[in-house]
């Protein structure tokens, strides 16, 4: 019983030793020297950033057919109605090794409307403040939850910016669990469904985002707002 016991304290105490951890270091976070985030600026960027997501989203997780981009370069009808910003390390000729996609309402609707059946009324809500993120990627070699978290300030403070107040998101639990551990509000609207592997629907309110990490979570509260 005893030894039982220290294993199950043991095994808690190093949860919250690395969790504890993580959030220091996060309180002080900045980009590592070589690292830079920004919107693409000329052909060349959006070129790399396709081909990134290429090579995540066909070859690695094969959420793609790779047969459709015979040029290597995974893009959709959609990218014409998003911002996007790329996560790049300067070491090596300015490569880029993170994505985020924010899609805007447009003709096409939004991805997660057109591929799940949802069981929210959004129907008060000016088009115009929601959004969609999609193409969350950062390269195998560079993952880590840090520069996830930097993209995802990207989007919060897209929103913060332009008064988006809904945010759509199709997440496997790969990307979801982190962040709800970390205090995002995501709610589920929909069953799980085939698409781009096995995801679900989610859909983040910036408002309660913003309360809940006041009451709960004031490091990573503080970490999105930096900068802003």
């Amino acid at each position: 019983m005893s030894l039982f016991f220290y294993k199950s304290n043991r095994a808690l105490f190093l949860r919250f030793y690395r969790r504890l951890i993580f959030y220091l270091k996060l309180r002080k976070r900045k980009l590592p020297k070589n690292f830079y985030i920004q919107m693409p600026e000329i052909f060349e960027d959006y070129e790399k950033m396709y081909a990134l997501r290429y090579l995540v989203y066909c070859k690695e997780f094969k959420y793609l057919d790779e047969r459709n981009y015979p040029d290597k370069k995974e893009q959709d009808k959609y990218d014409v109605f998003s911002v996007h910003y790329i996560l790049i390390d300067s070491t090596f000729h300015k490569e880029i090794v993170g994505t985020i996609r924010i899609i805007k309402n447009s003709v096409l609707g939004f991805p997660i409307e057109n591929n799940f059946k949802l069981n929210i009324d959004l129907e008060n809500i000016d088009r115009s403040k929601i959004v969609e993120i999609s193409r969350l990627i950062v390269r195998k070699e560079y993952r880590s939850h840090y520069f996830t978290l930097d993209l995802v300030r990207e989007l919060y403070h897209y929103s913060k910016k332009n008064n988006i107040t809904h945010v759509y998101a199709v997440m496997d639990d790969n990307l979801y669990n982190p962040l709800i551990k970390m205090g995002f509000t995501f709610i589920k609207i929909g069953e799980d469904g085939n698409y781009q592997g096995r995801t679900t629907p989610y859909i983040l309110v910036i408002d309660d985002l913003e309360k809940s990490l006041y009451k709960n979570n004031r490091i990573i509260l503080d970490y999105l707002k930096y900068g802003l």
